[in-house]
């Protein structure tokens, strides 16, 4: 009910103005006719061009006024003027088939689409979770809804609304979905070899402290650099709900005036949702999980292998959990190698806290984690105790979105770090990475991006101290 409640609230907002933009859009006062012939969607209404588009506008402004009481006329329309990116009348033809047809799902969908489209995704995701909670919702329909949920807002590639709007296939109820992604930037860091910030380091050798100089090289260096990544994401479905999801990344950081900096990181995930676990609850009094993950990441750093990470994640459930807000405990086990430093080798036991909010038009994520770094060597240090938090918000900007993001993570080693450093004190450290980044769609498919970012970590020992501040400038397309 809270869900349905917030719903109308949010349609009932803008009712006054947009129902009346609807008239002015297609001509003057609404007067119904017996029958009316109204324009009908055509077979290829995703391949249209620019001209053939405006010739259906015309087509549809010159339609009789019987036609704005018609919910596949209005759909129609609303499409119509949204891939013009006329997002004002887009608007309100969908806002007023849903205040026209309360009773229809497909007018709803239609409408938090086209939020969506037109950069107000939050807003799209409140309302979509509401139509989730009607009981008469379609299986087929409450599929598309769940796979869109599950999908990256910028990819919004949906299939023809015609489809949308009627009856769904089996197909799209069930079966795999997949996207892929590709991006590229260029921009400038102040430290591209993850150099230390200090100009010099104390030493204590037999009670006599020395002073020495960081060699150049050691420290910070600046310059320019390209950031590219290719990725591929799979969905899949059973009667409408996620069953599987699989992603795969490869990310390439490379100096464009420094050799020997460049990184290159591989990621693999696969998560299985409740709805595939269910299974398993003949043989477990304990509660399912929400999701269950598996993780596999490898790093190269200057043209040599620099970790590999294995890990498991499981997902439960948290409080709150209301019409806005959703938070969930979350549990992780990983197992870090280090191929040229195994005394580095570490398993990792991590336990965490989220929660994800969406209204007021805007998207926020809290997440705090305490984590024990197990060394299965002679490490360093010793065992190491971390606590972090990160949170984010999006705001929509008209098409545009801006993000702040921000995470913070203190670490404590329980041995001493060495006997030449503090007079062998137990090292800590505490990492903070601050960023915004403004995204713009540039098409129905691609968007360009500017990402500042700052990175700073300070200890007890300057050796470990380091800065950095980072723009990049890019373009991303999914597809």
């Amino acid at each position: 009910m809270a869900l349905a409640s917030g719903y109308w609230w949010l349609v009932n907002l803008r009712s006054y103005v947009l129902y009346g933009v609807s008239f002015i859009f297609f001509g003057a006062s609404f007067v119904a006719q017996a029958t009316p012939v109204c324009p009908t969607w055509p077979p290829n209404f995703h391949e249209l061009n620019d001209q053939q588009l405006e010739q259906l506008s015309r087509k549809l402004s010159q339609a009789p006024e019987a036609c704005l009481a018609q919910p596949e006329f209005l759909s129609l329309a609303a499409w119509t003027a949204a891939k013009q990116k006329d997002w004002f009348n887009a608007l309100a033809l969908a806002e007023r088939a849903v205040l026209l047809h309360p009773e229809s799902p497909a007018r709803q969908m239609d409408f938090a689409f086209i939020l969506s489209l037109s950069g107000n995704h939050p807003e799209a995701v409140l309302l979509v979770q509401a139509l989730l909670q009607r009981a008469d919702v379609p299986a087929q329909l409450r599929g598309s809804l769940e796979e869109w949920l599950a999908r990256d807002p910028r990819s919004l590639a949906l299939a023809n609304p015609a489809d949308l709007a009627g009856p769904k296939p089996e197909a799209l109820a069930s079966g795999f979905r997949q996207q892929s992604r590709l991006f590229f930037a260029l921009g400038h860091d102040t430290n591209l070899n993850n150099g230390i910030s200090a100009s010099q380091i104390t030493i204590g050798i037999s009670g006599t402290d020395l002073v020495l100089p960081v060699a150049p090289s050691e420290q910070a260096r600046q310059g320019s650099l390209a950031v590219s990544g290719i990725g591929a994401d799979w969905l899949q479905l059973a009667s409408g709900q996620p069953n599987l999801a699989v992603s795969l990344n490869f990310v390439a950081r490379t100096p464009l005036q420094l050799s020997g900096f460049s990184s290159e990181a591989i990621d693999l995930r696969a998560q299985l949702f409740s709805s595939a676990l269910q299974g398993l609850r003949a043989y477990s009094d304990f509660a399912l999980p929400k999701t269950v993950g598996l993780r596999l990441t490898s790093t190269r750093y200057g043209n040599q292998p620099l970790f590999h990470l294995l890990g498991l994640r499981a997902s439960w459930p948290g409080a709150p959990h209301t019409s806005q807000c959703q938070a969930e405990w979350t549990s992780d086990i990983e197992h870090r190698t280090y191929p040229v430093n195994r005394p580095f080798d570490a398993s990792v036991l991590k336990a965490g806290w989220g929660v994800l909010c969406i209204g007021n038009n805007q998207e926020r994520r809290f997440e705090l984690w305490g984590a024990l770094d197990h060394p299965q060597g002679q490490r360093p240090g010793g065992l190491s105790r971390r606590l972090g938090a990160q949170a984010s918000i999006l705001w929509p900007l008209g098409e545009a979105r801006l993000q702040a993001q921000g995470l913070f993570e203190h670490a404590q080693d329980k041995e001493g770090y060495s006997p030449l450093l503090a007079s062998g004190a137990a090292r800590w450290t505490s990492f903070f990475v601050s960023g915004v980044t403004l995204s713009k769609p540039v098409h129905t498919t691609a968007q360009w991006f500017l990402r500042l970012e700052l990175r700073r970590q300070v200890s007890n020992l300057p050796i470990f101290e380091s800065r950095a501040r980072t723009a990049l400038l890019g373009l991303e397309v999914v597809f």
